[in-house]
């Protein structure tokens, strides 16, 4: 068990990196509530130029970034160590980039990275708010939106005149600062804004790149992850990797804003 999931991360957890820059990071705080006893949370990280966005988990990142070290130097033993005692703090392994009107939504699964493409929904805005309340400073106004179904609530500030926002919330004349649904169970909050200039985490490329559609997104997580399960050298070890898969597609805040 434990050298196939070993093999997986080899697999699976480099990122190559591209030649364009960001100028601008924006922090985030991502709480989810799972269930009353269960609540995650991880800082997210908006990474943009005039041109592109990236958003994901800063511990992505960084991880990414330390294990590629590690494996290019060929320290084995460094890597498993950083393994055992880091990747639990990254939850949230998604990765998507924004250009224009269209996003790549990417992500690890079993021997596969998976990914779709999309059109940035054309979310219908509507301004319930003129406050005068302050996110980090900046003035913010309260906007509301559906998504897929589901009521969401964006603070925004005019006084950053960027169209964009966490996850792929886009269409508002100014920077959005927190966003949430409803029953306040996904809640994402500004935590800090800064130029920075450095090099964007590119998306994977070549044939472990699985391309599927959005709507047969999770089916094919599920097929990915399954391959993995035929690897188990017994049945007892099949079956508990068949609960964790279950448990991991079940938890759809892993990958998704539903």
């Amino acid at each position: 068990m434990n050298k196939i999931i070993g093999f997986l991360v080899v697999i699976n957890c480099l990122f190559c990196f591209s030649q364009e820059k960001y100028t601008q990071k924006i922090s985030y705080d991502l709480n989810v509530k799972v269930s009353e006893n269960n609540h995650i949370n991880e800082e997210m990280v908006l990474l943009l130029n005039q041109n592109e966005s990236v958003y994901t988990s800063q511990n992505k990142i960084k991880n990414d970034s330390v294990k590629r070290y590690y494996l290019i130097n060929k320290d084995l033993q460094g890597f498993q160590s950083y393994i055992l005692n880091n990747d639990k703090k990254n939850l949230i392994n998604y990765f998507i980039w924004k250009k224009s009107n269209d996003y790549i939504y990417q992500i690890n699964s079993g021997l596969k990275i998976v990914q779709y493409k999309s059109s940035l929904p054309q979310l219908n805005w509507q301004i319930i708010s003129n406050s005068s309340e302050e996110i980090l400073g900046y003035k913010v106004q309260k906007a509301e939106t559906v998504y897929e179904g589901k009521k969401y609530y964006a603070w925004f500030s005019t006084e950053i005149p960027i169209n964009n926002g966490p996850f792929v919330f886009n269409g508002l004349p100014g920077l959005i600062l927190k966003i949430q649904n409803e029953d306040s169970s996904y809640v994402i909050t500004v935590k800090g804004i800064k130029n920075e200039s450095n090099l964007f985490p590119e998306l994977e490329k070549g044939k472990k790149v699985i391309e599927t559609k959005k709507e047969n997104f999770y089916k094919t997580i599920e097929g990915t992850m399954k391959e993995v399960q035929t690897m188990a050298a017994d049945e007892q070890t099949k079956k508990l990797m068949n609960k964790k898969i279950k448990q991991y597609l079940d938890a759809k805040f892993l990958f998704d804003v539903n």
